[in-house]
């Protein structure tokens, strides 16, 4: 089993309420946010981690892997890797 990982799960949307809708799905189907400490501007870098998808949770429960990179690309991530892929969202 591969771990998933997830960055810029906003996509290309600055939308702080986008931001939180999906932060609130991710965290609900299993996904963990490790984040840095936050610099002097206040900002930091995160990544959304599934250790392995037999951890998932929800809606996701007894899900393939394939099957929650699928719901992730739904969902409009902007980074996806797994099992040594690695996918982006398109900018066109």
């Amino acid at each position: 089993m591969s771990t998933i990982y997830l960055q810029g799960i906003a996509g290309y949307c600055s939308a702080k309420a986008v931001y939180e809708e999906r932060a609130r799905q991710l965290s609900e189907a299993g996904f963990v946010c490790l984040r840095s400490t936050p610099n002097e501007a206040g900002k930091s870098w995160e990544v959304w981690m599934l250790s392995s998808p037999i951890l998932a949770t929800g809606l996701l429960t007894g899900k393939s892997g394939k099957d929650i990179v699928s719901w992730c690309v739904k969902l409009g991530i902007g980074h996806i890797e797994y099992g040594g892929k690695t996918l982006g969202l398109s900018l066109c």
